[in-house]
């Protein structure tokens, strides 16, 4: 029977007898092992880490104005700037539904356009569509 000597990268784990040859294999497969131990360590700081941002309460709107207000002494808000960052921060009332410039009691104007009834001599709509291009049964 014939007998191939082993090739140099041709390496199984029982002809590993000399300390040069185990570097081949093991080197390699450790560096691999560490490198994902790594990407996992990462992934889950990351995720602790986006964890721990969103567990921070929102800053309250005192707050926000006495940062724009310190960013306005410091000269990198204009005045003009924080006054329209205020404003849009205020606190706007309730949608009551009136119209402007309408008082609350005064009625709707008739635009003659009444809900659920058809025009004087025009035939109601009918109660189911018809479609002429679908075969009828």
């Amino acid at each position: 029977m014939w007998t191939v000597p082993p090739q140099p990268g041709n390496i199984l784990v029982a002809q590993i007898g000399r300390l040069e040859e185990a570097l081949v294999l093991v080197l390699p497969v450790a560096l691999l092992l560490a490198a994902f131990g790594v990407g996992v360590w990462v992934c889950l700081w990351v995720k602790r880490w986006s964890e721990d941002l969103n567990q921070d309460p929102p800053a309250s709107r005192r707050d926000l104005l006495d940062q724009y207000q310190e960013m306005v002494e410091a000269g990198v808000l204009a005045p003009e700037e924080f006054a329209r960052i205020k404003a849009s921060m205020e606190p706007r009332p309730p949608e009551t539904g009136i119209q402007e410039g309408l008082p609350p009691n005064q009625p709707k104007p008739e635009t003659g356009i009444q809900a659920g009834f058809p025009p004087d001599g025009a035939e109601p709509p009918p109660s189911q569509p018809t479609d002429s291009s679908s075969p009828r049964e």
